[in-house]
């Protein structure tokens, strides 16, 4: 396995337009092996980037976590408490900036994720103090999800933050 397969960088701007690089992962891992633990890719990698920002999809944990087995119903929980678990686990500490699941459920019900559910997601990240959230529609499908910025002379996008 490489290290490629396991991480995507990719390349952003920051307020003072200097480039940034940020790695996305898996928020959490059911299976690990002694070799390919998160904290042993992670060793080689933090060090390169600016941000990690693990994919937290409420679908993506078909076997729940912690306390929470019906992920999709507890947007907010499965957040926080992936970047939490995220947070002790990173060190040096890096600044996070997630993935949010803005596409209907795959793993549970079916639900669709709109703007309840995207809402539940996008404070649970604020309440963290991430340094922003990203939105992912496998469809580019946006429309729907609440995400329409309230100024509409505001330049700030809402779709990432």
């Amino acid at each position: 396995m490489s290290l490629c397969s396991q991480c995507c960088l990719l390349s952003a701007e920051s307020a003072d337009d200097e480039p940034s690089i940020a790695a996305s992962n898996s928020g959490r891992r059911k299976r690990q092996t002694q070799r390919w633990t998160p904290e042993r890719l992670w060793a080689g990698i933090l060090p390169l980037v600016d941000y990690l920002s693990p994919m937290v999809y409420p679908s993506g944990y078909k076997y729940g976590i912690p306390g929470c087995q019906a992920p999709v119903a507890h947007p907010y929980e499965v957040v926080r408490d992936t970047l939490e678990n995220t947070r002790k686990r990173t060190i040096p500490p890096i600044r996070l900036r997630p993935w949010l699941q803005g596409f209907r459920d795959y793993a549970f019900d079916r639900r669709i994720f709109g703007p309840p559910q995207v809402s539940e997601q996008i404070r649970a990240a604020r309440d963290f103090g991430s340094d922003g959230w990203m939105i992912w529609n496998p469809h580019n499908r946006y429309e729907g999800l609440g995400l329409e910025a309230s100024d509409p002379a505001s330049k700030e996008s809402p779709i990432t933050h």
